[in-house]
C-alpha cells in the first residue's frame, strides 16, 4: 500500500470514527437539552409574581400569569349541574367570588363592586371588603372545565373574542393560563379585555355568553358562528344565540356611551334589586324586550 493509500485510508477510518461518535451523543444531547429546558421553566415558574406575563414560543396568543388565592366551590342554585365555571379576577390575581356555572352572577358582582354593597342572590355571596375587588379597570374573567382539551378550546374562544373585539373596536382580549384550580384541580383560563366590556350589565352578558359561545369556533366569521353555534357542554346557549342575534348588529360596533347610560354606575343601578341585575339585566333580557327599568339600551325595537 503506497503512502496515499495509507493516509487516505486512515482518514477514511477517522471520519468513520467521528461519525458513529457522533450518532451516539445525539439522544444524549437532545435528553440534555430537553432537561435543560425543563429546568429553566420550572425555575422560572418558582419565581413567577403575581400578574407576571411568560410567552411560550413565538405564539403570543396564551401567556402566564399565576392566580395566587383561591375561594371553595359553593352550593349555589344555578340552572346548569355542570359545565364551564367562570369567576371573577382581582387585578392582583385573586379569585373574586366562588366560581359559577351561570354567568348571571357575574353582573351581580360588579354591581356589588360599583355600589360598595352586598350581593346575596340564589347562595352567591359578594362582599366588598371580604372578596377581593373586581377589576373594573379591565375586564378579566376566569374560566375552568373538567375537558382534557379545555385549553384548546380556550384559544378557539380567544380567535373568536378578539373578532368580536375589533368588531366593537375595542382592544384585543388576552388569555392567560392561570394555574390549576386551587393548586391540583382543572386547568383555569383567564380572559383579560377591555374595561368597556364592564361597562353595561349587557355588554358583560355578551362577553360572557361570547368566551362560551367560542369554545367551538371554527374560523367561519365570528357573527356566523354566533349564529351557528352548538351548546357547549349542556348548556342554553344553542337558544340564547338564536334569541339574541336579531339585536347583536344593534349593539356590536355602537359607542356604549351612547347606547348605554354614560356613566357605568347608572348601569348597575343600587336601587334595582339584586334580582333585577340577575334576571333582567342581561343580553337575553334585551332581545326578549324585558330589561330591567332603569337600565337603558337604546336601540331601535323594529
Amino acid at each position: 500500500m503506497t503512502t496515499n493509500s495509507r493516509s487516505l485510508a486512515a482518514k477514511k477510518g477517522w471520519l468513520t470514527r467521528r461519525k458513529n461518535a457522533m450518532e451516539k451523543s445525539k439522544p444524549v444531547d437532545k435528553l440534555q437539552k430537553l432537561a435543560a429546558k425543563k429546568s429553566a421553566l420550572l425555575s422560572a415558574l418558582a419565581k413567577l409574581r403575581p400578574g407576571h406575563k411568560m410567552s411560550f414560543g413565538a405564539e403570543p396568543n396564551l401567556t402566564l400569569a399565576r392566580v395566587t388565592t383561591w375561594i371553595k366551590d359553593a352550593k349555589l342554585h344555578e340552572i346548569y349541574s355542570t359545565g364551564m365555571k367562570y369567576a371573577f379576577i382581582s387585578n392582583d390575581w385573586k379569585q373574586s367570588h366562588t366560581f359559577v356555572l351561570c354567568k348571571d352572577f357575574l353582573q351581580d358582582a360588579v354591581w356589588a363592586t360599583v355600589n360598595k354593597c352586598e350581593s346575596n342572590i340564589y347562595g352567591f355571596h359578594f362582599r366588598p371588603g371580604e372578596n377581593a375587588p373586581v377589576d373594573l379597570s379591565r375586564v378579566r374573567i376566569a374560566v375552568r372545565h373538567k375537558n382534557p382539551k379545555f385549553e384548546e378550546d380556550c384559544l378557539r374562544a380567544l380567535t373568536f373574542i378578539r373578532e368580536l373585539d375589533a368588531a366593537q373596536k375595542f382592544e384585543p382580549t388576552e388569555l392567560h393560563f392561570g394555574g390549576l384550580f386551587n393548586g391540583a384541580g382543572e386547568k383555569v383560563y383567564v380572559f383579560v379585555g377591555d374595561k368597556r366590556w364592564l361597562h353595561s350589565t349587557v355588554l358583560l352578558s355578551l362577553y360572557a355568553l361570547a368566551i362560551r359561545v367560542g369554545m367551538t369556533y371554527n374560523g367561519i366569521g365570528w357573527k356566523r358562528h354566533y349564529g351557528t353555534a352548538k351548546k357547549y357542554f349542556g348548556t342554553n346557549d344553542k337558544e340564547y344565540t338564536r334569541q339574541t342575534l336579531s339585536v347583536l348588529d344593534k349593539i356590536v360596533g355602537k359607542s356604549p356611551y351612547t347606547l348605554f347610560h354614560s356613566k357605568m354606575e347608572d348601569n348597575y343601578k343600587k336601587g334595582l334589586s339584586i334580582s333585577d341585575i340577575h334576571e333582567r339585566g342581561g343580553i337575553v333580557a334585551v332581545a326578549e324586550g324585558s330589561l330591567a327599568a332603569g337600565l337603558k339600551c337604546n336601540i331601535s325595537k323594529k
